[in-house]
């Protein structure tokens, strides 16, 4: 249960046939249009500056880095290059309409996220006019991900470093939570790092609002309660850090989820290994054995099993991984909890 490899996103198989240079250009404008934006010509390299080298790859796309030269000097973009072969490709019976929403799904959502914990995302568009890949622009962060740290310490982090990360990550997840995002893919190479050790959460392609707006029967959106918290459904994310419920319940409340992956990631933190690799019960071992401790309070076990941990944090991490959702402690909670709040921080709060 170390953490070896890169924790895969649960995917989709895509159809097979490549577009046409009609079908790109049709569904570049229909993009624009769902984007309510005036057509560019210009292209990746003209607006953003040469990719050269590749700096990361996994299941949603490619990642490679922009130089742009200005008056000011030389700006650097992260650039999130993404072919048809994966999670931007038609799927089998796809309407063009439903792949335009899908298309700019992430990028909605994660163009309008401005916090100094959460990545931020400038810009989505095709390479150039017959090219099937799409490119979404976004800020540069310089210091790897929170896996490549977990990866060079195989004993975890020491505690002041690990409470750092954390509390990065909850007052991100706090602000994304506060305007109605959930993001329900957090895992550690999901949080970026910048060379002076600011955490970003980055990869929106899971993400949800689960307040303010719904979709109605044509497909658009219209404003809702901004109170009305709407439940959301699938099996989202990546294993070890999806909740139980998403194996359970039918909807579920996506803020959640969002907490019990970051319990998870403290945990990996602390000990770079996950206490489990399901949150399914009769499926995995080592859950079966957390869901009896916690039905039976055995406090001497919980405590062998999490030595290194102080009290103060075992407390908070045991609300944040209780497998009844509406009892799990919120990220606000967590910021507010007497320990959190004596965390010495790094990086100021925004």
């Amino acid at each position: 249960m170390g953490i070896a490899h890169k924790s895969l996103r649960l995917t989709t198989q895509w159809a097979d046939r490549k577009p046409t240079i009609d079908e790109i250009k049709k569904e570049r404008a229909a993009l624009d249009q769902c984007l309510h934006r005036q057509s560019d010509d210009r292209s990746l390299s003209d607006k953003w500056g040469i990719c050269q080298e590749t700096i990361g790859k996994g299941t949603s796309g490619v990642v490679k880095i922009a130089h742009k030269l200005d008056d000011s000097g030389e700006h650097l973009y992260a650039v999130k290059a993404r072919a048809y072969i994966l999670e931007l490709r038609k799927k089998t019976n796809e309407s063009s309409k439903d792949y335009i929403k899908r298309l700019t799904s992430e990028y909605l959502i994660s163009s309008t996220v401005h916090h100094t914990n959460v990545i931020q995302t400038y810009d989505l568009l095709p390479l150039n006019d017959i090219s099937p890949i799409f490119c979404q622009v976004m800020e540069f962060s310089g210091g790897g991900d929170l896996f490549d740290i977990l990866v060079d310490s195989p004993d975890g982090l020491e505690a002041p470093e690990a409470n750092c990360f954390f509390k990065q990550l909850m007052r991100g997840v706090d602000y994304l939570h506060d305007i109605g995002i959930a993001h329900r893919d957090l895992k550690p190479e999901n949080l970026l790092l910048t060379v002076t050790g600011c955490l970003k959460i980055s990869d929106f392609g899971s993400a949800v609002c689960f307040r303010g707006t719904t979709i109605d029967s044509d497909g658009e959106e219209k404003k809702d309660d901004c109170e009305k918290i709407h439940m959301v459904r699938g099996l989202v994310g990546s294993e070890p850090y999806i909740a139980p419920e998403e194996f359970t319940q039918e909807n579920y409340d996506a803020r959640a989820v969002d907490v019990w992956s970051c319990g998870i990631i403290y945990l990996a933190l602390r000990k770079a290994t996950h206490p489990w690799q399901l949150a399914k019960s009769g499926e995995d071992e080592a859950y079966d054995k957390y869901l009896k401790f916690r039905q039976l309070l055995d406090e001497e076990r919980e405590n062998a099993r999490k030595e290194s941990l102080d009290i103060q944090a075992k407390k908070i991490i045991y609300r944040m991984l209780d497998p009844q959702p509406k009892k799990r402690i919120t990220a606000v909670d967590v910021l507010n909890s007497d320990w959190c709040e004596k965390i010495y921080c790094c990086q100021p709060n925004e």
